[in-house]
């Protein structure tokens, strides 16, 4: 993904200097769930998006979850990961 896709729905996001992280969510139709990560970093003017690689242990694409920043780190926790319930 080069960009935002505009229908996220019940992703998560959380807040580290000046920065807002999000990751996950579905689409609007619940037929693709995403593992991005994008950054919205407002300490730019313009405010601007970047779409960004994740290291270590990468949760799977998810929606419905939790996202708590943990010093630096984002800890994702719970959410739905399939299609199946």
């Amino acid at each position: 993904m080069n960009l935002i896709e505009i229908n996220f729905f019940f992703f998560n996001f959380a807040a580290h200097d000046g920065k807002v992280i999000i990751h996950g969510g579905i689409n609007q139709d619940y037929t693709k769930i995403f593992d991005d990560v994008a950054i919205l970093d407002t300490t730019t003017k313009p405010y601007t998006w970047k779409v960004v690689k994740t290291n270590g242990a990468i949760p799977p694409a998810r929606y419905s979850h939790t996202a708590t920043m943990v010093g630096t780190n984002m800890l994702i926790a719970f959410g739905i990961y399939s299609f199946k319930l």
